[in-house]
Formats: structure tokens, sequence, C-alpha cells
């Protein structure tokens, strides 16, 4: 049987913060992406547009590329998007942004869901298609990683000037940057204000006896 084939490279592009970084487990790389669509780093937004919108969920699989989305659309999935941001930078210890994580409760507002039962198993799904049911799909992966514990792991590098979105694989999630570069630029910048005028240290081989 076939290796069903990962969406990841073909949805995120060519995309620089996704050259750098590992994808999330699972559908919370879906949300990783959408975190990442405004990279400060490049200077981009992938969801300039309503178009760019439509092409962004329709690479995802969220929604057909043929979708109608207008301003009122964008305007919906900017408050998602930095609503879940204000959230993945709590992760790190950042101060919640409330406002922002009151746009995202307002954006969610109309995802509604459905139960289904088949066989033994019990599934929630969007109750609606379109891009009622995309956004509802969104919701519902945030919802589900807040329940298993897995959102804590999604994060928002504590580079201000990076802010990219990255999920923590290390062993106790203690993870603050998403590169070692930014860990260097941040520790490198408090070790300069502790000690002004000093230089960032660094590891000499011992000399041979």
């Amino acid at each position: 049987m076939p290796r069903k084939k990962d969406p990841w490279g073909d949805a995120v592009g060519t995309a620089p913060w996704a050259a750098v970084l590992r994808p999330a487990p699972g559908d919370l790389r879906i949300l990783q992406a959408l975190l990442n669509t405004a990279d400060a780093v490049a200077g981009t937004d992938e969801l300039g547009s309503p178009r760019a919108l439509a092409g962004w969920l329709a690479r995802w699989g969220l929604a057909a590329a043929e979708a109608e989305i207008g301003a009122a659309e964008l305007e919906r999935a900017i408050a998602l998007r930095d609503g879940l941001r204000a959230l993945a930078r709590a992760n790190v210890g950042l101060p919640l942004d409330k406002d922002a994580v009151a746009g995202l409760d307002r954006a969610a507002a109309a995802a509604t869901f459905r139960v289904r039962f088949v066989g033994l198993a019990t599934r929630v799904e969007p109750a609606v298609d379109g891009l009622d049911g995309a956004f509802a799909r969104l919701v519902r992966i945030a919802a589900r990683a807040r329940e298993d514990g897995s959102w804590k792991r999604l994060k928002v590098c504590d580079n201000e000037a990076c802010g990219r979105s990255f999920y923590d694989f290390s062993r106790n999630g203690s993870g603050r940057w998403c590169v070692q570069r930014c860990a260097n630029l941040i520790k490198s910048r408090i070790y300069r204000r502790k000690n002004p005028g000093g230089r960032w240290p660094t590891l000499r081989k011992p000399r041979s006896s």
C-alpha cells in the first residue's frame, strides 16, 4: 500500500521559516503554519488578501480553491490567527494579550460541530462545509490540543524580532526560542546588559601541555 504523502512541503511551499523549523506533530502543524503566515523575519504575510487566504486554506485542504472570501472573512481569519498567537506566546511565559484572545473567542463563536458515532469511535466534526467549516476545523484542532496537553508545546519564539511559531520538542518542554541563533542573540543581549562593555564569552580549547 503506498504511503500517504505528507502535505507539509506542498502546503508551506517556499516559506522561509519552513526551511529551518520542524513541523509540529499531527494536525497541530496546521496551526503552526497559520501562526507563521505572518513572518516578521521575512517581512511577509501569506494572508495579505482574501485571495491569498483562499489559496492558503486550499493548500491545507481546509476549503475549496474557489471558495468565495471577502474582507469580512479575512478579518475573521486574522483575528483567529492573532488570538492563537497570543495563546502560543503565553506558552513561553510572555504576557497574555487578552484583547487578542477575546477576538479569537468572537471568531470561533460561529464554529458549530456535530458528533458522529462510527462503529466504536466517536467523532466531533464541523457541522457545515465551506469557510465556516474550515474555521471550525482550526478551532477544533486548537481545542483538542489544549485538551491533550500538546498545545503547551506550540510556542512563539521569545526573540521579539523573530516571533516565529515552533513546536518545542525538548524533553522537558522548556524551549523558548525557535532556533539556536535566536537563543544566542537573546542570551548575548542579556549578558551585555548585565556586563556593559563586556564580551560574550566563547569556549576555548584547553592548551595542550
